[in-house]
């Protein structure tokens, strides 16, 4: 499953931290929450220009439900946030019925000019 985000960076910045995650559509819960700089993408001396940031979630595992995928973009230094979307288009997973729970999954993120 793919998560990804295009974005225009006006003037040149420091330092960026992305977060997706995917949330359950009832009570926001995030099932899947992923930090960029986690994931070893370190975004430092982003000059302006559109990008986008794409999440790659190996096997998620996620259960039969309704979900809205969000991002934040932020300074990781100074906290000031950038942008934060809670999508307003959910999908569905489909499947056997299967307890509730949070799992980790294997990510890979990659960052790319456009």
């Amino acid at each position: 499953m793919v998560q990804y985000c295009d974005f225009e960076v006006k003037v040149e910045l420091k330092e960026l931290e992305f977060t997706f995650g995917i949330s359950d559509e009832y009570d926001r819960f995030d099932c899947l929450r992923a930090i960029s700089r986690e994931g070893g993408l370190t975004v430092k001396d982003i000059k302006p220009g559109r990008y986008r940031i794409c999440l790659n979630y190996r096997n998620p595992h996620l259960t039969s439900n309704i979900y809205l995928p969000t991002l934040s973009i932020r300074n990781p230094v100074t906290g000031e946030t950038y942008e934060r979307i809670i999508s307003d288009a959910p999908f569905s997973v489909i499947g056997g019925f299967k307890d509730r729970g949070v799992v980790n999954t294997e990510k890979e993120w990659d960052l790319i000019k456009i």
